[in-house]
């Protein structure tokens, strides 16, 4: 895959079902200011019914500044390889990576995770790490980070459950968010649960 362009702007694509693939380019051209604003990607099933919106998969944030901002690129990684955070049990601990690129300009970018909407028990934590995949510091709720344009940085997260999560990547996700000064400019998500529940 080249994710090169093959397509003709605004014209519908059919997806073959059994786990392939069909990637897109969106196009935005602000007039003015826009602040954090969520835009729901929206699919239709055997091209009639409309699949159902979550949080974090089908969805787009989009925002605008009057001058460059960082434009940070994140991409999650599991242990199991399937965007799925499995826990061994309901009191253990699974790591994931994200690895992130800064495409815009420089700045100070803050790294969280949460669950989203949904009150999950569990406690995220955050360390940058090094090519070799070591924390740089000790894990924290959160990691501060000058963040130079055109530079790539990467982090691990540590799921410590504090109770059973039941299989659901529709309603259980952890999101990780890069922001500057409180407005987002970086976001993944994984489903999240804790086995021996159905699915984990």
């Amino acid at each position: 895959m080249t994710n090169a362009v093959t397509g003709t702007p605004n014209t519908p694509a059919n997806i073959l079902g059994g786990g392939a693939l069909q990637t897109f380019v969106f196009g935005f051209t602000p007039t003015a200011v826009i602040p954090e604003t969520s835009l729901a990607m929206n699919f239709l099933c055997d091209n009639t019914v409309p699949a159902p919106f979550v949080s974090g998969v089908s969805e787009l944030t989009l925002v605008t500044a009057p001058t460059a901002v960082p434009d940070t690129i994140a991409l999650i990684a599991t242990v199991s390889g399937d965007g799925v955070v499995r826990i061994a049990s309901p009191s253990d601990t699974q790591v994931f990576v994200v690895a992130t690129s800064n495409v815009g300009s420089a700045g100070t970018i803050v790294v969280t995770a949460d669950t989203g909407g949904t009150a999950l028990p569990v406690t995220l934590n955050v360390c940058e790490t090094n090519g070799a995949g070591v924390c740089l510091a000790p894990p924290a709720p959160s990691v501060t980070v000058s963040y130079a344009a055109g530079s790539a940085r990467s982090f691990g997260f540590f799921a410590a459950a504090q109770g059973s999560i039941v299989f659901d990547p529709a309603l259980n996700r952890v999101f990780v968010r890069l922001k500057e000064s409180g407005t987002l400019r970086g976001a993944t998500s994984a489903a999240i649960c804790t086995k021996p529940n159905t699915g984990c």
